[in-house]
């Protein structure tokens, strides 16, 4: 029956289809429509004041209603488009476009971006208010091409050209394109209209659809000299085809019943074409093109008029920022109002309203806010309401702004922590099955890993392969391209897709060992059900604990994948890479990465046989481990992290799994007794592993022990001071086993660190240092810096405002930051970031307790 209902819907929409085509006519002017007021249609627009530098952009006058930037972003030379370079718009606040510059392909994937055009120094015209950006496109076959890209104020709007500084290679002639992508979030199901003919008249409709629904064409992707063997390849993969436009005219305009997003563009040099560019590739955003078919030096080639529709006196509305996981009764409580810049009549007092049972709200305070700073492109006050501490639900009220619910009680952070631990860190636990209820999450993955790279060879995602083998897996006697069997256990997927990074894998596992050291286990925290198969890869089961806390668990699961590159290969590093771009840019489950069979040469691509218990296939679709890239060195010095972490892997798991913790020390004693006997200590070579050792070795009763503490003793005066305490305050882990002249010293060194933070007088409004970060948003710097905190308060409770400045960092990540006042931790607080960058973000789903990365701001 269901099969017969859709049957009959796809029928009905056929027959609709046929009847209204039948009816078609010739086409009539469309009555006008009388614009709502409010708009400027004839506005200025002047460039940004000179504090911007070489970002100075062009913005309407008193008002930032439209922006356009040119290259303040570049293209990413590791990861390509990010849609963050070339020219982009702003209209109300929102960004709109991006990726305004020369491009091969209609549309552009990702990857297709390399080699990008690369960009000269800004010109600013300050007498006509023009941005000019010269260009170089390097990747046609047989030749340069020079360009000027040129954004000139004009009333209403800005006028983009693309002025040519040599001639067109006749490669580029009738390929070439000059694009603008609009992101779909701001656009799909809105409409848009367009003047097909270039009379003047809109003649043609449409709606952007919410699904690529594009007819595609077959056609011949550039063989660019420059490009990446890996990209070839994955255009051989994916095969040529390219969607066609499903739009095409003169002028477009999008948008029209938006009040915020309608946008107009004109061409003056040949018609417009509009690309669904999600038809290959989910991230993907409609562009907007034109074709380059000729072109000598100084010619305009492209030339478009860009008029949006600006409000008059538009202001951005205020972003009340504050923790959507709320506040204890008694910590410190503010919220930050982001304004425009040209907000001159915001409101001087906000209120803090209670939520009654009856969904009635009293106003329980009201009081003035902060004198305001600027900071940025935004000017800021706050609303301190630290004196309210009685326990309940509240709402702040700014202007005619109420915002999201929020409690005031003693356990608001209780619940804030864990979906992190056994939600996303689950999810993305590789070799093993991780299941969720109904849900499988994914099957066991890479159960095929892996081979050596090949030799020389740069690979995507930054990584590479050196000319040469290292001498640990030289006296191994493996090979390049040799399977090495044993390497399928233990590790975490990157955030967004599913290589293990060697560095990476270390600094969660020592996040994990510390937290674990530092909290007891994390109180003993057991939600997961663990258990690993040699063969199978074993079973996670979410909600479902088995005696044994997470976090213990999680330290096992890492270390098992460090101590196996250990054994095999004789050392630790790089990066388990996938094979193929394709494989790279997969999204969904893991476990379909790979056919989870281990690769041999000798069988044809449809053979799968079973050898001595392991099962191979004729399919090349294994992971290589990459010695180079990742933050680390495979040839690096083992002592530091790596040992650190295995020592460490020894204190946490030894009440649980004995055996494997005797394993990690055993294996980092072998490394201590390698790289440092008879070498002088080292405070940088030797700290974090010292630390661990002492710990393991106390713990699991090793006679070493007096050994590592006089190893140690010899370097606290270098290492416990206030300048070291922000990278070794692990100090603090070993107190109860030093004297009190031991623990004198790190509390001293505790408590000038802590009145050496340049909090509150930091130039950021949000009481966190600002941790700026040119392609990422920088969470991982306040998120450390928190976590440092964090663990001196748990050791010194009483010293003067580490649980304040802790209580920043957290509150910043959870809502109190710019641009939203979303919390950056999926599922964790009133309202959260659903959508960061994971392996899931082709679905409308989310994984529980994933990060946003920040936002990148300026």
């Amino acid at each position: 029956m269901k099969q017969r209902l859709i049957s009959t819907a796809l029928v009905m929409a056929m027959v609709a289809n046929v009847i209204v085509s039948s009816f078609l006519g010739p086409g009539g002017a469309v009555p006008a429509v009388k614009a709502a007021g409010g708009y400027d249609d004839n506005f200025a627009m002047v460039l940004s004041d000179s504090s911007h530098g070489t970002n100075r952009y062009l913005t309407t006058v008193n008002s930032n209603a439209f922006n356009v930037e040119m290259y303040n972003n570049r293209f990413d030379p590791t990861f390509g488009d990010q849609h963050m370079a070339g020219i982009e718009l702003f209209l109300h606040g929102y960004r709109i476009a991006t990726n305004g510059d020369i491009h091969y392909l209609p549309t552009p994937e990702q990857w297709d971006a390399t080699p990008p055009p690369s960009r000269g120094t800004k010109i600013f015209d300050l007498a006509t208010n023009t941005i000019t950006m010269p260009m170089t496109f390097s990747g046609a076959t047989d030749g340069t091409l020079l360009y000027n890209l040129v954004a000139r104020p004009e009333p209403g709007g800005v006028l983009l050209s693309v002025v040519l500084s040599s001639t067109l290679p006749e490669s580029l002639a009738g390929k070439a394109r000059f694009n603008l992508e609009f992101i779909p979030s701001r656009y799909e199901n809105k409409t848009f209209q367009v003047d097909s003919t270039g009379t003047g008249t809109f003649d043609t409709f449409g709606v952007f659809p919410l699904h690529p629904q594009s007819t595609m064409s077959e056609t011949t992707r550039p063989n660019l000299p420059s490009q990446a063997w890996y990209v070839k390849e994955w255009n051989t993969d994916r095969g040529e085809s390219q969607p066609l436009p499903f739009a095409k005219g003169y002028r477009f305009t999008f948008a029209p019943e938006d009040e915020l997003y309608n946008i107009s563009i004109t061409s003056d040099t040949g018609a417009l074409d509009l690309f669904d560019g999600r038809d290959r590739a989910q991230n993907g955003w409609y562009v907007l093109s034109s074709l380059i078919t000729s072109g000598n030096i100084g010619d305009t080639v492209v030339q478009w008029h860009i008029r949006p529709k600006v409000k008059q006196n538009w202001v951005r509305e205020p972003n009340i920022a504050f923790s959507q996981v709320g506040y204890a009764p008694y910590q410190e409580k503010f919220a930050v109002m982001e304004l425009d810049k040209w907000d001159n009549n915001y409101p001087t007092t906000a209120s803090l309203l209670r939520l009654n049972a009856d969904g009635s709200k009293d106003v329980v305070y009201t009081d003035t806010v902060t004198a305001p700073i600027s900071w940025q492109r935004f000017k800021y006050v706050n609303f301190y309401f630290t004196d309210i501490t009685q326990t309940g639900m509240y709402a702040i009220r700014y202007g005619d702004q109420e915002t999201e619910v929020f409690p005031i009680a003693n356990d608001v952070y209780d619940t804030s922590w864990q979906s992190a631990l056994d939600g996303f860190l689950a999810v993305q636990m590789d070799h093993i099955e991780v299941r969720e209820g109904n849900r499988v999450w994914h099957g066991a993955s890479h159960m095929d890993d892996a081979s050596i790279g090949p030799l020389g060879v740069s690979w995507f995602d930054g990584m590479s392969m050196p000319s040469t083998l290292p001498a640990s897996i030289v006296s191994k006697g493996i090979t390049v391209g040799q399977v090495i069997t044993g390497l399928n256990v233990g590790g975490w997927f990157d955030a967004g897709d599913f290589d293990l990074q060697g560095q990476r894998e270390i600094e969660v596992l020592n996040d994990l060992i510390y937290a674990a050291e530092a909290f007891n286990n994390l109180d003993g925290y057991d939600s997961l059900s663990v258990q690993w198969d040699d063969k199978t890869g074993g079973l996670v089961e979410m909600h479902q604990p088995d005696e044994v806390p997470d976090v213990v668990q999680q330290v096992a699961h890492g270390i098992k994948y460090v101590l196996a590159q250990y054994d095999v290969l004789g050392g630790y590093g790089g990066t388990m890479e996938l094979r193929r771009l394709r494989q790279y840019t997969h999204l969904g489950d893991p476990s379909s990465d790979t056919d989870g069979y281990i690769y041999d040469s000798t069988l044809g691509e449809g053979e799968i046989v079973e050898r001595d218990g392991l099962v191979y296939s004729g399919v090349p679709d294994d992971r290589v481990l990459l010695l180079n890239g990742g933050g680390l060195n495979f040839t690096s010095s083992l002592t530091g992290n790596t040992s650190a972490s295995m020592a460490g892997a020894a204190y946490v798991l030894a009440d649980y799994y004995p055996e494997l913790a005797t394993k990690c020390l055993n294996t980092a004693l072998e490394i201590w007794d390698r790289e440092r006997t008879g070498q002088p200590a080292s405070t940088n070579t030797e700290w974090n592993t010292l630390v661990q050792l002492m710990l393991a070795t106390n713990k699991l009763g090793n006679d070493r022990y007096d050994f590592f503490k006089t190893r140690l003793s010899s370097l606290v005066t270098s290492t416990v001071t206030s300048g070291n305490m922000g990278s070794r305050y692990n100090a603090m882990f070993i107190m109860p086993l030093m004297d009190d002249a031991y623990r004198t010293t790190v509390e001293n060194a505790v408590i000038t660190y802590t009145n050496n933070i340049s909090y509150p007088t930091t130039t950021t409004p949000f009481g966190v240092q600002w941790p700026f970060a040119s392609g990422w948003g920088g969470s991982p710097t306040i998120i450390g810096f928190g976590q440092r905190l964090a663990i001196m308060y748990k050791y010194f409770p009483t010293i003067p405002n580490l649980k304040t400045y802790t209580l920043r960092a957290a509150d910043y990540i959870l809502g109190r930051h710019p641009v939203t006042n979303h919390s950056w931790i999926s599922g964790v607080g009133t309202k959260s970031h659903l959508h960061p960058y994971n392996s899931n973000r082709a679905d409308e789903s989310f994984i529980p307790g994933s990060i946003l990365p920040g936002y990148v701001t300026f």
